[in-house]
């Protein structure tokens, strides 16, 4: 996975942070495995997509 991908990512979830994030429907937009999409995410960012998501919802709401 390259930093276009990852990029890609983000901004995915950046765009969808009030709706539920379906990383299956992600990963297959993108051409990747889920798994290893998720996988190499938490690798790279030291995070999963879904702390991701979380920690980046908890700061919109608390400003």
């Amino acid at each position: 996975m390259n930093y276009e991908l990852l990029n890609k990512i983000i901004d995915y979830l950046e765009e969808n942070l009030t709706n539920d994030i379906n990383t299956k429907n992600l990963a297959k937009s993108l051409g990747l495995n889920d798994f290893i999409m998720q996988r190499v995410f938490s690798i790279i960012t030291n995070i999963t997509i879904t702390e991701y998501a979380r920690k980046r919802n908890t700061r919109n709401y608390s400003y």
